[in-house]
Parts: C-alpha cells; sequence; structure tokens
C-alpha cells in the first residue's frame, strides 16, 4: 500500500465561483467553492497542473509514493558507489557517491536492515548545500521526460528546498524552505525525508539545496505513466451526470500510480480542478 501526501498546484489561476447547471430532472445544481485551480472550469483545454510531494519520512523504496512496480520506474541507490544512470546527469558530474562509513547518510534499508543507521550503505553528496545537488533529464535517451521524479534527503543543517523544472526551464514549484534535519552528521535515518514532484506534460530537472553544510541525498528515482482518460463520461455511459460525479468524488486524491481515470488534469490528483471540469461537461 503506497502512502500518498502532497500539495497540488496549478497555473489555471484563482477564483471564487458558482456553477449552475439543470440537470436532467429540472433540478437546479448550484456549487460555490474557491481554489486556486478554479479558473479551469468550463474551459475547452485541460490545464497543466503539478504535485509536489513531501516530505516525507522514507526508510526504505516502500515508502516511495510511487508506483515502484511499473514497467518504467527506475531507481538509482547508488549502492554500486556509482551514479551511472543513462540520460540523466548532475550538475557534480558522477563522482559524488560516497560510503560506506564515515559520515554516510544513505537510505536506512540500503544495507539490508533497517535498524536506524545509515553508514553501511551509499549516498550522493556535495560539500555546499547551498549550491545543492540539480539532476537533469535528457529526453532523447530516455525517451521522453519523466512525469514522477522523486529524491531522498539524508542529511545537511539548516532549511531544505526542493524545486522541480519543465523543459523551458520554468519553475514548477517548490517545496520549502523548511527543517528536516536532526543536528546529526552520523548516519541517522529517522530524519530522512522524500521530495518529489508529479507533471503530465514532463519534468526536465529536480534541484535539493540547503542553507547550512553540505548535503546527501539518496534514492533519485522517476518514472513515465502513461496519460490519464480525459473524458468526464467516467461510467462510460454517455452522459456526464450524477453517477460520474460520484466516481470522481470516490477517488478523490492522489492518484495510486500518478494516473487514474477521474484526473481530468492530468496533474496525478483528483481535486477540485476536475470537478470543475466534470461540471463543464454536464449532460454531455
Amino acid at each position: 500500500m503506497f502512502r500518498y501526501r502532497g500539495l497540488s498546484t496549478s497555473r489555471c489561476g484563482s477564483a471564487v465561483f458558482v456553477v449552475s447547471i439543470n440537470s436532467r430532472g429540472g433540478h437546479l445544481l448550484k456549487l460555490c467553492f474557491a481554489f486556486f485551480s478554479a479558473l479551469c472550469v468550463l474551459s475547452s483545454s485541460l490545464c497543466h497542473a503539478q504535485t509536489l510531494l513531501g516530505p516525507t519520512p522514507y526508510l526504505s523504496s516502500a515508502d516511495s509514493p510511487f508506483d515502484i512496480l511499473h514497467r518504467t520506474f527506475v531507481l538509482e541507490d547508488f549502492e554500486d558507489d556509482l551514479f551511472n544512470i543513462p540520460g540523466v546527469s548532475s550538475n557534480l558530474g558522477d563522482a559524488n557517491v560516497i560510503g560506506p562509513g564515515g559520515p554516510t547518510d544513505s537510505v536506512d534499508a540500503d544495507d539490508g536492515v533497517i535498524d536506524g543507521n545509515g553508514t553501511n550503505g551509499h549516498s550522493f553528496f556535495n560539500g555546499s548545500g547551498a549550491v545543492g545537488v540539480t539532476f537533469t533529464f535528457d529526453p532523447v535517451v530516455l525517451g521522453g521526460l519523466p512525469t514522477h521524479i522523486g529524491i531522498v534527503w539524508t542529511d545537511g543543517l539548516g532549511t531544505a528546498t526542493f524545486e522541480a523544472f519543465d523543459a523551458g526551464g520554468a519553475v514548477l514549484g517548490s517545496v520549502g524552505p523548511v527543517a528536516v534535519g536532526d543536528g546529526s552528521f552520523f548516519g541517522t535515518t529517522e530524519e530522512d525525508r522524500f521530495f518529489g514532484v508529479i507533471h503530465a506534460a514532463g519534468i526536465a530537472q529536480i534541484k535539493i539545496s540547503h542553507t547550512v553544510g553540505g548535503i546527501e541525498v539518496d534514492h533519485l528515482q522517476f518514472s513515465h505513466a502513461p496519460a490519464c482518460s480525459a473524458s468526464p463520461d467516467l461510467t462510460g455511459d454517455g452522459n456526464v451526470n450524477a453517477a460520474d460525479l460520484a466516481v470522481l468524488l470516490g477517488a478523490w486524491g492522489p492518484c495510486p500510480a500518478g494516473c487514474c481515470q477521474p484526473d481530468l488534469d492530468q496533474d496525478g490528483m483528483v481535486s477540485a480542478a476536475d470537478l470543475a471540469l466534470l461540471l463543464g461537461a454536464w449532460g454531455g
């Protein structure tokens, strides 16, 4: 069972609005709500939104909010003492893998046992947390940009910030600055946190940085989910009505694999933006 926590953001703007629709039974449906993605209502095209995830506790790959069994899922745990994923590069090159031993702070389970100690694994390190660690994804080599990317912060001081960027270099969103460290540099793992992003149009780059000292990260992971269905007729009966509304409300929240049928705007979550699109097609 995968756990999700995150915040969905949208470029569609924000508004308070009323939608009034006459149903086939002649009843007036009035919905009034405030939400940052509300301007998507009655739009003829889907807005491109993104879901930011974390920081959430992470001791092993089982704590990933992504579908780790998906055929496109890739996990770099650095346990071969290398950073060598084709199509992925770092601002630090490929020579910053450290461990085991010393101040290494790997994901807890990487040494084969969850025991609160990460010194016996490997991690990726930058002595300047302010510069941080940036990973860039090559759509040519990868066959397209990932739609899901995550990284695990394992050590540092001060506050951490996670950022994601699209193919044009525009910021998709950020998490932080947030205090996540416990002040120890001796492999403690209770502090380790997952940060991630889901964006259906693709993610070209992520960056994680820290305000004080160096920074360690681990378990870089990404995947490319198939496009979600964009039809508001969720039951397939040729009409958009209360039955479709019930399906959408029943799936409210993050999609288990980053994609699900009621996710009409394809941002990895069933939210108010999808509700607005469904209501805009009501009766059709």
